[in-house]
């Protein structure tokens, strides 16, 4: 899950943001085989949404996505999540480590067959495995930022601009919302939910945004 590796900011601010994937592979399985993993998907779905996430995605093709994301009001429902049903992916995203751990030992506990992908800060991450009794088989990290540097927006738009990994979030659009926060327009929340909407994938984290915006409002007088 190499899109969530480019999320920037300090300990503080990334140890409330963590990334749950499963995916079926069309490539590397038979129609067969993504039909008798399909329950799966539905099992996995269910327990996430148990724990509060903050942004949840499904999907049945590879255009056809439902997404949940706490603060927007015109997008799915965590139901509406749920009553799909031939689900062959999930994201969810969380913005407490205990909430995490909580769903990841019911899913392990529940041996659905799926392999799970957790992006976090790695010691969190690697103590959570721990404590439901699996360990990590791969780790993916970032080889940081190449090139012309200079050219990057500031570290705080950054910090919101990088939790979608493809780069579907603009600098243009969060400073936008960040002005129409600072005004009292929308709230902070709104701002990331709106932020959030624009990642198709489902890994941007709309509670973390909207701290960040409060944050870079504060410092940016």
């Amino acid at each position: 899950m190499t899109h969530s590796n480019h999320r920037r900011g300090d300990r503080e601010s990334l140890k409330n943001d963590y990334v749950v994937l499963a995916m079926i592979s069309r490539a590397a399985t038979t129609p067969e085989q993504r039909k008798m993993l399909e329950p799966g998907f539905k099992k996995m779905l269910a327990i996430l949404a148990k724990y509060d996430p903050v942004c949840l995605t499904t999907s049945i093709g590879t255009q056809e996505r439902f997404r949940y994301i706490k603060g927007w009001k015109g997008g799915c429902t965590i139901k509406d999540i749920l009553d799909v049903e031939t689900p062959r992916s999930l994201t969810a995203v969380f913005d407490n480590k205990e909430a995490l751990e909580k769903a990841l030992m019911e899913v392990k506990e529940a041996d659905l067959g799926l392999s799970v992908v957790v992006s976090g800060i790695f010691d969190e991450v690697f103590n959570i495995c721990k404590n439901i009794g699996v360990g990590p088989h791969t780790a993916n990290m970032s080889a940081e930022t190449w090139g012309r540097t200079e050219l990057l927006p500031d570290e705080g738009i950054l910090e919101l601009t990088t939790m979608c990994g493809h780069a579907l979030v603009s600098q243009n659009l969060a400073r936008q919302l960040i002005d129409k926060v600072r005004k009292g327009r929308m709230t902070a929340l709104e701002a990331g939910a709106e932020l959030a909407r624009q990642c198709v994938c489902g890994i941007y984290n709309p509670v973390r945004a909207a701290k960040l915006i409060e944050k870079y409002i504060a410092t940016h007088r």
